[in-house]
């Protein structure tokens, strides 16, 4: 028998891919949005129990996940909308989201974190034990990712526990990995299994 249902956001990516492959492997069953147009040739062998889902309201979003015991967001905070569009978007989506999982009864949420809200600028190398000050940012993306995470602890109770995981850059199938750079780069980032895993281990 199967272990209780988790509700992956984002499933569609390269990340999220990866982190249903894990799930299933760990018997778990995955629920999992999707959209119109998004990608699925990465998990064409996988069963998944897709749900089709529209503008990803908080609504929506609760409907789709009862009975699921967590959720795991692998996709990213920040839509692909206009720049002046992105702090707005980020933050109502995430909103929803988080009001979403604890009106759905969902216990835990993990979520990937980014560098820039962790205070580090461009080319320096963050993680949790090296926080500071958060400190201001000119691009409208990390403007609006700093944003999204803030409203997460906003939404955050004693009914919705969210864990926040920080995996350096991640690389994946399709980005040389079998050659000597692509050896190199696995040294030194963080390939998408083991991202999953490290999502999965909280």
């Amino acid at each position: 028998m199967g272990r209780a249902s988790v509700f992956v956001v984002g499933a569609h990516t390269l990340l999220g891919g990866q982190v249903v492959r894990a799930l299933k492997a760990r018997r778990y069953n995955v629920r999992a949005p999707r959209r119109r147009g998004d990608p699925m040739w990465h998990l064409t062998d996988v069963r998944v129990d897709w749900v089709d889902a529209g503008s990803h309201g908080e609504d929506e979003l609760r409907e789709l996940a009862q009975g699921c015991g967590g959720a795991i967001v692998a996709s990213e905070p920040v839509p692909e909308v206009r720049p002046g569009e992105m702090m707005a978007e980020a933050t109502s989506r995430t909103r929803a989201l988080c009001r979403a999982m604890r009106a759905a009864g969902v216990g835990r949420m993990v979520f990937r974190t980014h560098a820039c809200a962790l205070g580090g600028g461009s080319g320096e190398e963050v993680d949790e034990a090296s926080y500071r000050e958060v400190r201001a940012h000119d691009d409208p993306w990390s403007a609006a990712a700093l944003a999204a995470e803030e409203e997460i602890y906003l939404e955050w109770g004693n009914d919705l526990e969210v864990v926040f995981v920080a995996p350096t850059v991640v690389v994946g199938p399709g980005d040389a990995y079998g050659t000597e750079a692509g050896r190199w780069l696995r040294s030194c980032l963080l390939y998408t299994s083991d991202a999953a895993d490290d999502l999965l281990c909280v």
